[in-house]
């Protein structure tokens, strides 16, 4: 069942650890989407293709995600949420690195735009499964409001991050860095979270 309305004494990291999860999980959608947008100019020179062409990319990746969210969603009543999410993160890690060597701009629109806009559709509504499924009351609304701080600590961080890392270094450690976040992600996912094997009803 769902997780109490008050935290069980001792419950510390083993209760939060859920929430903890789903934050950056959505964290890491964030910044995928947010460091695509910083990079434009330097991916354009880098893989000598135009500013429409990214913007194509980028319109794409957000059709792929708005066309697969519901059936994504749907997902869940088949597959408990944390093999679900580590799927996710399997598919996410795939595009992540296709993008991140990408020789051509046909490659990481493959890897962005395609793979990863379908690890977007799925990594939403399996966070908010997490939420639910873990906790109710005073504690469900606490973990949504540190999600929204961290939707707008991913866009204010990756802004910058991403500027610096296209001005000094390249865009590509970006994605890079995206992989090994997932890594940790995988890890607290193996340690945290306990398997819901069906919906509740």
């Amino acid at each position: 069942g769902a997780g109490d309305a008050s935290e069980p004494p001792g419950g510390g990291l083993q209760f939060w650890g859920p929430a903890v999860i789903a934050s950056i999980s959505i964290f890491l959608g964030v910044l995928d989407t947010t460091m695509m947008n910083v990079a434009v100019p330097s991916i354009v020179l880098d893989l000598n293709t135009t500013v429409s062409s990214m913007q194509t990319a980028i319109a794409v990746y957000s059709m792929v995600m708005a066309a697969l969210i519901i059936p994504g969603g749907a997902l869940r009543a088949a597959v408990d949420s944390r093999r679900l999410l580590l799927v996710t993160l399997a598919i996410y890690s795939v595009g992540t690195l296709v993008a991140g060597v990408s020789p051509s701009f046909a490659i990481l629109f493959l890897g962005w735009s395609v793979v990863e806009g379908v690890a977007a559709a799925l990594l939403l509504p399996t966070t908010y499964s997490i939420v639910v499924e873990n906790y109710d009351g005073a504690n469900r609304a606490k973990v949504f409001g540190a999600i929204g701080g961290m939707i707008a600590v991913g866009i204010a961080v990756e802004s910058m991050v991403g500027g610096t890392l296209t001005t000094y270094g390249s865009w590509r450690w970006g994605l890079v860095g995206e992989f090994f976040l997932m890594l940790v992600i995988v890890g607290l996912t193996y340690r945290y979270l306990p398997a819901k094997p069906s919906e509740e009803s």
